[in-house]
């Protein structure tokens, strides 16, 4: 009887115990000089764990007596449970993993844990398992956590990067002879000075600016130049291309632009070697650096010269690839005049919209997406429906959109309208290099008959 008496005073104040007592718990902004503009890369400070009992036991005396009750004695074991106090800094701390992962460092929490997360101080020298079977006190309880060195990918630093560097060097090289260098001990001064700035987006685009300089000035007198200074500007841009092989801007391939450009090679995209990716690049040193490698870092007998990894593509996929490879020309221009053709007939015949295509682009239309009127905007999975009816497969791609996925939605911290608004009327229609005229009629005409239906 008395359980079931305790039951609700117990559950009240376990809901409404730790809500006064939350509201102290805090992390406060970080203080010091200039943190104008030095806040964002300074340890923001977190206020001890309070360790003090409450102060209900006092109110329980009265005349020297200690008037204690059930409910009483549920209260102070919750008001004072050591385990409870240091979990409320739980909904902070995740709020700062949630800042520490959108500037590019690892997450913490995804099940991976290289580094064992905090346990609880009640269940030292208790066995902990990971099944809620009745057994001692502690068991089946756990607090997980730990820390990911790295999980896929690595994750890029969003933090803008600034990095100077100078350097003064004096050297005295005694000579053998005066015929060289006239003089039978040559000094020779460097002074050198190197700026960086760098910086990653999360789009995709990184970009790198160096200034570099040197002062070299020697003691001989058969220098025509002394003092003599020698220096570089360099800029290196990144940027996610994997679908675009193949495409084109005012005739220029995509591939061509930068010292190096990374491409996909699955089905889906316009050059096809069935799985496998390649990297495109002028510059023939680091062509030949990435062959060793893809193979180890190995260049021959076993002898590897850097790291590596097995990146080997098979013979079947590169037979695949090379016999598209010598067609990607024909394949492009059927797929130009194919999605000409499409647009014309979607954008005519129904509500559906397509994607804006700028002028002078080769595209290569990898998805050929099309946008539901708003009209159907709540009813995108029925139109998809209607189709499949009609035999038409399509796939509603970039729904969910990346913030409503079940890994990453733990960590959204605000509502995208544009983006809920735009991934929920997008259809991306059957599109490939050899469709014909009359296969895209079909679709278009069971696009318009699903509009109608649904209007």
């Amino acid at each position: 009887m008395h359980f079931f008496r305790l039951r609700w005073p117990m559950l009240l104040l376990l809901l409404a115990g730790p809500a006064g007592a939350e509201n102290a718990v805090r992390i406060d902004p970080a203080e010091g000089s200039f943190t104008r503009f030095t806040r964002p890369f300074r340890a923001r400070s977190v206020p001890p764990v309070s360790l003090a009992n409450s102060p209900r036991l006092e109110s329980l005396l009265r005349a020297g007596n200690l008037y204690l009750s059930a409910q009483d004695a549920v209260a102070l074991a919750v008001e004072n449970n050591l385990d409870i106090e240091v979990q409320r800094y739980g909904p902070l701390l995740a709020l700062e993993v949630l800042r520490r992962a959108r500037a590019g460092g690892a997450l913490r929490s995804v099940g991976v844990g290289v580094a064992a997360g905090p346990t609880s101080v009640s269940l030292t020298g208790v066995t902990v398992t990971n099944i809620g079977t009745v057994g001692a006190a502690g068991e089946g309880v756990s607090s997980g956590g730990g820390i990911v060195t790295q999980l896929g990918p690595p994750i890029s630093s969003f933090d803008p990067t600034v990095t100077l560097f100078t350097n003064f060097a004096h050297t005295t090289s005694p000579q053998s002879n005066t015929i060289l260098t006239g003089t039978t001990a040559l000094i020779q001064q460097t002074r050198s000075f190197q700026a960086q700035y760098s910086q990653n987006w999360d789009f995709g685009l990184g970009a790198q600016f160096t200034f570099y300089n040197q002062h070299t000035n020697v003691n001989s007198p058969f220098f025509g130049i002394d003092p003599y200074t020698s220096g570089y500007l360099d800029l290196q841009v990144t940027q996610n291309l994997l679908y675009g092989f193949g495409s084109a801007v005012n005739g220029r391939r995509v591939g061509t632009f930068g010292a190096a450009e990374v491409f996909s090679l699955s089905v889906t995209k316009a050059l096809v070697s069935v799985e496998g990716g390649m990297v495109s690049s002028s510059d023939r040193p680091l062509i030949e650096r990435i062959k060793k490698m893809r193979n180890y870092g190995i260049e021959a007998n076993y002898n590897a010269h850097f790291p590596g990894l097995n990146g080997k593509m098979s013979e079947f996929h590169a037979v695949i690839g090379i016999y598209n490879l010598e067609r990607l020309d024909d394949y492009m221009a059927m797929r130009q005049i194919s999605a000409r053709y499409y647009i014309h007939e979607v954008e005519s015949r129904t509500g559906f919209r397509t994607l804006p295509w700028p002028q002078g682009v080769t595209h290569t239309f990898k998805d050929f997406t099309v946008i539901a009127p708003e009209r159907l905007a709540s009813r995108r999975d029925n139109v998809i429906e209607l189709l499949k009816e009609r035999g038409v497969e399509t796939r509603a791609y970039f729904h969910p959109p990346v913030h409503e996925q079940s890994l990453f939605r733990k960590f959204a911290d605000r509502l995208l309208p544009r983006t809920e608004a735009l991934s929920r009327r997008v259809i991306t229609l059957p599109f490939y290099t050899t469709i014909g005229e009359a296969e895209m009629d079909y679709v278009v005409e069971a696009l318009g008959e699903a509009e109608r239906r649904l209007a």
